[in-house]
């Protein structure tokens, strides 16, 4: 995929606008919510979105960092004004909301765990909260922009037929991880901590004839992703 002014300019042109339609929105909506008194806002979205990175057509539906490495802003009383680096996920929000309106937080079979809000408790969540985040996509890879999926003439560029997977971020003081397996059985364990390369990659593939290197890994993260034990109602859902 070419990366070329004019290829990474029809992508943003589309892009931008609808874009700074919603900033305007957010803005008039969080101005005129200000006269309700205590009020809690929660903005994110729900992926990410590449454009020409990896040398793909625009998308969301990849493992990569641009893809599933999304904001997360809580605004609210006693939410302290700045950046917090703390693990967090979707599935936390839902037993947040719940702390903050006074509900039963710790149910047996509740994803996720409430998300710190007070400057003392981030601080104390950056040493004791979890460490891993889940990741999983089922499906395809369906390009975007100009050169993008046609429905019209059931043109299809670049495609992506196997593009399930399941992944596992790992991020400590320590160590920052990211490993997936996908369907069709690659398993990729990639450093983040090493730059410049966006994704230095130190596992390659686990299904090569020659161990990989660093695979004293694997028997701790396989049991934390268990990329068998959730089953897509598809039967071969990256062939669908």
């Amino acid at each position: 995929m070419p990366r070329t002014t004019w290829f990474l300019g029809q992508p943003i042109f589309i892009y931008l606008p609808p874009l700074q339609a919603v900033d305007e929105l957010v803005e008039s909506l969080v101005t005129r919510l200000d006269d309700y008194g205590i009020l809690y806002i929660i903005y994110s979205t729900d992926s990410g979105y590449h454009i020409s990175q990896h040398r793909l057509n625009p998308g969301k539906e990849c493992e990569f960092e641009e893809d599933i490495n999304i904001p997360l802003i809580i605004r609210g009383p006693g939410v302290p004004v700045g950046e917090a680096d703390v693990v967090t996920a979707h599935t936390d929000l839902r037993p947040t909301i719940l702390k903050i309106a006074g509900g039963k937080v710790g149910w047996e079979g509740l994803d996720g765990s409430p998300i710190s809000l007070e400057k003392e408790v981030i601080l104390e969540a950056k040493e004791k909260r979890q460490e891993h985040v889940n990741v999983e996509f089922w499906g395809r890879s369906i390009p975007e922009g100009v050169h993008k999926f046609s429905l019209d003439d059931g043109r299809i560029v670049s495609y992506g037929p196997t593009n399930t997977y399941k992944a596992l971020r790992l991020i400590s003081k320590n160590y920052n991880l990211y490993y997936s397996v996908w369907c069709t059985n690659e398993h990729e364990l990639y450093d983040l901590n090493v730059r410049p390369l966006p994704f230095p990659r130190i596992i390659l593939l686990k299904n090569q004839e020659r161990p990989p290197p660093n695979q004293q890994y694997l028997p701790f993260l396989d049991p934390l992703l268990s990329p068998t034990r959730t089953p897509h109602p598809q039967p071969t859902p990256h062939t669908r």
